[in-house]
């Protein structure tokens, strides 16, 4: 067997699987709690490998003496974790473990130019080009003043990219950001895009099910979900993915898993004391199982058990990464020749073109397949993708819940009653024990909720009975523990069975259904003693009358803001029973898409192999991308729920369910396989898409329309926020007309089907709401295949959707957006001197209803010689400070105060209350500091005490732009939940390119690119406030802004 090559040159074989572990222990480990969000000062430069090399990069390496670089830290850290990410080492002072020791400053790059040396490199001959010169001319000053000096530039390299097929260019941190003006500046650098936090995989909602060992009927609900999608069928002709390579980035792997091998193959030797072995994060684990797992023992079974695997471990013992490291793991893998690539983590995206993501693409092109999961944020609501699962050619998978619940029975101890079915990961094993409840009433409201009578007996020989909802099962554990009990009978509701975890004194805790759980009231309030044992008798399976079959709750939606669906299919992620690590458990039970990736990316080796093999149903040529299209046109689509009312949207399940066994044996081949209709300004109206009979017979295809629901991105007249999900669904659709519905096509002939959509009319799809309609186009041959073609638009025009949030009191306690005093607890509306120490700094919060292509913050000179009218001040000219409103009661009580991001030149930080409750925790050499408290719920500012958006929009083209704080490119919206509420920016008195302005009064200007607007180059590097007009705008503005109250800068 070939060994495969690693970046890091860690090689390790499995008994059974190769392994290879791409280890980033130097240096991959956030902190445990840290926000999404930007890292500071760090970006991905895109190079132009005809006019530079990296080697240009690489000579200004200061090698005589220790660079004085400061670490940047993540805004908002926690003090339990052990460090910051530094790709080059650990921070001097820190204790490493011998095989970790490195040189610290192993892999520093600076660079350093003054102004002189700045302008004398103006030609193609250096690093700038001639055209750029004017702008690092730009410094602050009052007229007859002499021009500033122009410090140097340091930068730290992190990560190199050399390969100019995939994506030539590295990853850099520099000192100041407001050097980031002269680095986009540099020639032959294309793009320059922040640098992402990349959270930590977690099952959704952090939910694990332990398993000592699997029982038969979890071993039969596996099973089912191998049948739901046609692996078991390939099991059986023998096709399990042996001619595969299979490349997992992800946490690393416990190796020592039996069903994993167990122990290193002869042919390579680990490198001394860097063991692959990765027990700590166990995510990774899961996923190499539900690939290849092989337990001859449990006869636990992967969906390709057969594939060599690799894995590319980008994740220390805790915390998230960043997405350059993402990239450097993705080129080793197809350096090191993987065939299929599956990733299981990702960063929010609303655009295709994120550096993650336009890796992926170009290796999907070089003919590899990379399977990506969706993202598990459907509460977010619509336009809410992940990268990389955005990139074009990419293979997104979303998430479908199993069909089968596994149970175990209790045998109840009354004559001719039946057994009693529980949800639970494992069987119980305890004796008879009678039944109390905790309630005699079967509709109180909260039952266990408040503590318990003192008449209530000591519970700790009961099997005690409780009632599902009115709180937090937290708070019912609690007050069933203080009676003295130690089991738990959760009586279930209407919503779906969940599997409960042992916690706050309770041993051993389970969802029984509603209606066994009024029998058993029932009988107690009859006089009846029910007795309840539960043996360890195996296990059952019952169907999941809920969910089963659905996409998953939390399966992300989309579109993208390039109108592109992020899903292309979905697969079993709900409840899926897999390998964890050793020494936390053996075997568990997790959701996520995290899980239905790797499910299809085993399923893609078992293609691979049919096709290898000359095993395919069709006699039809396949090209890596025809792969693609065959998933998609053999899905199955699902339903939104278990009553069939609409199909989901393809915004959220793709083409729908995968079905590889159709994959594989279908005769017919259909692409397209996914019809992009767009918004109403751009609509496409005709279509067409090819058949092509690949039987030896003739076959006569009826073609149907079959749509989807459509999605309402917002409510009624609420253009701020989104509907969160599940997303509420409409019936009108789009209208399609087909030519022809009906054909007959001869052994290997192929005809092109052609379509004309009219877009959905009505007033539950106002413009307004945002509609997302789609559906499919369902293509039914005489030889018993049924293909689909699925298609998506939106129902309005993308480029008027609203892109600043101007009326944000749902989620704030002050409307958006707005500048706080960082360490008063004050929203500025007046006029304000800042020192610009200890923490009083200007700090910039602000919220994206829409992914940005570019979002700007600049500072504003000479504001007070502008017209009257052109600048508003929000108020009169005093310097007083408004308090922010204290929010609700309960708030004050559960939340700390939101401190200010430690670092100043943080780059678009999304502000939490989960990042506060992390910045609580910090370090007391930190510079943390509290600006007033936060809550999701809040009070609207008084109109008389708010500075409106309209206000600060008016005409500025007055106002000269000093020079930028940061901009970026490529920006999520923001969301409801704690991870992705708003950004923050802090402005510490300096501008990009030139450093610390001159004392006087300035604004800050935020500005956001329309969607649909082109951003030109004099965008990056402006003198003036402009609203120019897009040449292929009709008369619409192509930023959206925002001015902010007066800020005055010292002398210092």
């Amino acid at each position: 067997m070939r060994s495969w090559r690693s970046f890091v040159v860690l090689i390790y074989v499995f008994c059974v699987h190769a392994l290879i572990v791409v280890d980033s222990a130097n240096g991959a480990e956030w902190r445990s709690n840290t926000l999404s969000g930007t890292l500071s000062r760090s970006f991905i430069i895109e190079l132009d490998y005809r006019v530079v090399s990296l080697d240009e990069f690489r000579q200004f390496d200061v090698k005589n003496r220790k660079p004085s670089l400061e670490m940047p830290n993540p805004s908002l850290s926690s003090s339990n974790a052990s460090i910051d990410f530094m790709p080059w080492g650990y921070p001097s002072g820190l204790v490493l473990p011998h095989h970790e020791r490195r040189d610290v400053f192993n892999n520093h790059t600076m660079f350093s130019l003054n102004l002189e040396a700045y302008n004398q490199h103006h030609d193609r001959r250096g690093l700038w080009d001639a055209r750029h010169q004017k702008a690092a001319r730009r410094i602050t000053r009052r007229d007859g003043e002499p021009q500033q000096y122009v410090g140097p530039i340091y930068f730290a390299i992190r990560q190199e990219f050399p390969n100019k097929r995939l994506f030539f260019g590295l990853s850099v941190t520099l000192e100041h950001a407001y050097d980031l003006s002269m680095l986009r500046h540099m020639r032959g650098v294309k793009s320059v895009t922040p640098i992402s936090f990349v959270r930590r995989p977690m099952p959704y909602g952090n939910k694990v099910q332990l398993v000592s060992k699997p029982s038969q009927h979890q071993l039969v609900e596996c099973k089912n979900n191998l049948a739901m999608t046609g692996v078991d069928k390939l099991h059986a002709m023998g096709i399990d993915g042996r001619t595969s390579k299979v490349a997992i980035i992800d946490t690393g792997v416990d190796w020592t898993h039996p069903a994993l091998g167990g122990c290193f193959g002869k042919a390579n030797d680990p490198m001394p004391d860097a063991d692959p072995l990765s027990q700590c994060g166990p995510h990774g684990t899961h996923v190499t199982g539900i690939i290849g797992a092989l337990d001859s023992k449990y006869k636990l079974t992967g969906v390709a058990p057969g594939a060599q695997l690799g894995m590319y471990r980008v994740f220390g013992c805790q915390g998230g990464t960043a997405d350059d490291l993402l990239m450097k793991a993705m080129e080793a893998a197809f350096e090191d020749g993987a065939d299929i690539v599956s990733i299981s983590v990702g960063a929010p995206a609303g655009w295709t073109e994120t550096p993650t993501a336009r890796m992926a693409s170009n290796i999907a092109k070089e003919g590899r397949i990379m399977v990506v999961a969706s993202g598990n944020d459907g509460a977010v609501g619509m336009f809410f993708p992940s990268s990389p699962a955005v990139g074009r050619d990419v293979i997104a998978v979303g998430s479908i819940d199993s069909a089968l619940f596994t149970v175990f029975n209790a045998t109840v101890l009354l004559p001719g009653a039946n057994a009693i079915p529980y949800y639970a990961p494992r069987a119980f094993r305890l004796p008879a024990m009678p039944v109390y409840a905790t309630a005699a009433d079967a509709t109180a409201p909260r039952d266990a909720c408040d503590p318990l009578p003192e008449y209530v007996p000591d519970l700790s020989p009961y099997a005690v009975l409780v009632r599902r909802g009115g709180c937090s099962l937290d708070v019912k554990f609690r007050h069933v523990a203080e009676s003295g009990g130690k089991m738990i009978l959760l009586w279930n509701s209407a919503l779906p069975p969940i599997y409960l975890e042992a916690g706050y004194g309770i041993a051993n805790a389970a969802v029984i259904g509603a209606a066994d759980g009024a029998w058993i009231l029932d009988q107690l309030q009859s006089g009846n003693n029910v007795r309840l044992a539960f043996p360890d008798s195996g296990p059952t399976t019952v169907a999941n009358n809920f969910t089963g079959g659905t996409v998953s709750p939390f399966s992300s939606y989309g579109p993208t803001f390039d109108l592109l669906p992020p899903t292309d299919v979905s697969a079993p992620g709900g409840l899926i029973l897999s390998t964890w690590p050793v020494n936390l458990g053996n075997y568990s039970i997790l959701s996520g898409t995290s899980m239905s990736a790797p499910f299809t990316a085993g399923a893609a080796a078992l293609l691979l192999q049919a096709q290898r093999q000359g095993r395919l149903g069709t006699n039809v040529p396949l090209t890596p991308k025809d792969i693609i299209e065959r998933l998609r046109s053999t899905a199955l689509p699902a339903s939104n729920s278990t009553k069939g009312v609409f199909l989901e949207t393809v915004a959220k399940q793709g083409s729908g369910l995968l079905q590889i066994d159709k994959a594989v044996l279908y005769t017919t081949v259909v692409s397209p396989t996914r019809l992009m209709l767009n918004d109403t300004r751009t609509f496409k109206r005709r279509h067409t898409f090819n058949i092509t009979n690949g039987s030896p017979e003739t076959l006569t295809y009826v073609i149907e329309h079959e749509a989807a629901g459509t999605a309402l991105t917002f409510p009624y007249q609420r253009y701020n926020y989104q509907n969160l999900g599940p997303v509420p669904m409409v019936a009108t659709a789009a209208s399609v007309m087909i030519s022809p519905r009906q054909l007959a096509l001869d052994p290997s002939e192929t005809f092109t089907v052609t379509l004309n959509f009219t877009l959905p009319t009505g007033r539950d799809v106002d413009p307004g709401l945002f509609p997302v309609f789609s559906g499919f186009l369902r293509i039914s041959s005489s030889g018993n295949e049924t293909l689909t073609v699925s298609y998506m638009g939106l129902g309005a025009d993308l480029s008027t959707i609203k892109m600043l949030d101007d009326k944000s009191g749902m989620s704030k306690n002050y409307a958006l957006p707005a500048v706080l005093i960082g360490d008063t607890g004050k929203v500025q509306r007046l006029p304000r001197m800042y020192s610009f120490k200890d923490g009083d700094l200007p700090l910039l919060q602000f919220r994206l209803v829409a992914g940005s292509r570019l979002t700007r913050i600049d500072i504003i000179e000479n504001v007070a010689q502008a017209r009257p009218g052109d600048v508003p001040f929000a108020g009169s000219v005093v310097d007083q400070d408004v308090p922010a409103p204290n929010p609700p009661e309960v708030e004050t009580l559960t939340d700390p105060p939101v401190p200010v991001p430690t670092d100043p030149n943080d780059v678009l930080a999304p502000f939490t209350r989960r990042a506060a409750r992390v910045a609580t925790a910090a370090p007391a050499a930190a510079t943390t500091t509290s600006f007033g408290r936060s809550g999701i719920l809040g009070r609207l500012m008084p109109p008389s005490r708010r500075t409106t958006a309209s206000d600060s929009m008016r005409n500025i083209n007055a106002s000269r732009v000093v020079g930028p704080i940061t901009s970026a490119a490529l920006l999520p919206r923001n969301s409801f939940d704690q991870s992705y509420g708003i950004y923050a920016v802090i402005w510490d008195g300096t501008v990009a390119g030139i450093g610390r302005v001159q004392p006087g009064d300035y604004k800050i200007l935020l500005r956001t690119l329309r969607i649909g607007a082109q951003a030109s180059d004099d965008d990056m590097q402006s003198e003036t406030a402009s609203q120019e007009q897009d040449p292929n705008d009709s008369g619409e503005k192509r930023w959206e802004e925002w001015l902010s109250p007066v800020i005055r800068v010292p002398s210092q």
